[in-house]
């Protein structure tokens, strides 16, 4: 086989790969009444991630929390809203190497959490909830 065949093979492998990845990825976008696009749903492969620009949400039967801005300059706002026993539960921020940076505790329906200090990068932010733990991967810049 010719090297401009095999490159051409290869190329083609790629962009089927490509296309098909893309097709298992399903975008729904929410609008306001005004007609302004306020929330969109992506579905990968039976499973739901919502997320609006900037803003990291999740809502379960019993409480809600929203994220945001990540990525983030420096503060974090860290939202609840449902029923939530606020004295069983916590925030912490941890580096990549598991190095604990901030703890929150009790939690409050609005939280700040404080990176200004810290270098750009990513860092992991871990809830328990209700003897539930969510984490969520923050960026700073």
């Amino acid at each position: 086989m010719k090297p401009k065949n095999i490159i051409y093979s290869i190329l083609f492998i790629l962009i089927s790969m490509m296309c098909a990845q893309a097709q298992t990825q399903i975008v729904k976008f929410e609008y306001d009444e005004a007609g302004n696009r306020i929330k969109r749903h992506i579905v990968l492969a039976g499973s739901v991630a919502e997320q609006t620009d900037f803003v990291a949400e999740e809502i379960t039967e019993d409480f809600g929390i929203r994220i945001y801005p990540n990525p983030t300059k420096g503060e974090l706002r860290v939202e609840l809203s449902g029923e939530i026993d606020f004295d069983s539960s916590l925030i912490q921020v941890f580096t990549m190497q598991g190095v604990i940076l901030e703890q929150i505790e009790p939690v409050k329906r609005s939280n700040l959490v404080n990176l200004k200090d810290q270098a750009p990068g990513m860092y992991v932010l871990r809830m328990i909830l209700e003897g539930e733990v969510k984490t969520w991967t923050i960026i700073k810049q």
